[in-house]
């Protein structure tokens, strides 16, 4: 039996390195940009159907400081637009593929919370 083993010999194959990294990160970074583009331009398109004025700031104190015109909906996306380019920016220069890696989840993580504060904001206050 240990004979049969040891002239098993195991298939080798040559694999090349293609740069999975270097092709999935602009993809995904594109891919956010143009879904926190596309928000933006749906509260734009949304905006007539909004009330004027709409709780944006739910972390100031109870009341009118709460209060935002409806046109700063795109706020959130527009934040997370702006990380997304700084982020994208910093990782040009980095060596370390887990620090590049921990920014774009960096990125996922601001665009899905822009995405569930706008829709849910949308959503209670919206008059569809």
């Amino acid at each position: 039996m240990t004979n049969r083993l040891q002239n098993f010999k195991r298939p080798t194959t040559k694999t090349k390195n293609i740069g999975v990294k270097k092709v999935i990160v602009p993809k995904t970074v594109a891919y956010l940009v143009v879904l926190n583009i596309a928000i933006i331009v749906l509260i734009t398109l949304l905006n007539s159907k909004l009330p004027p004025e709409l709780p944006l700031f739910y972390g100031l104190a109870y009341g009118k400081e709460q209060l935002a015109p409806s046109y700063y909906l795109v706020l959130p996306s527009a934040v997370a637009l702006i990380i997304i380019i700084i982020n994208t920016v910093i990782s040009f220069f980095l060596e370390d593929s887990f620090l590049k890696t921990t920014l774009l989840i960096a990125n996922f993580a601001v665009t899905f919370f822009s995405i569930i504060t706008t829709v849910k904001i949308v959503l209670l206050i919206g008059n569809f």
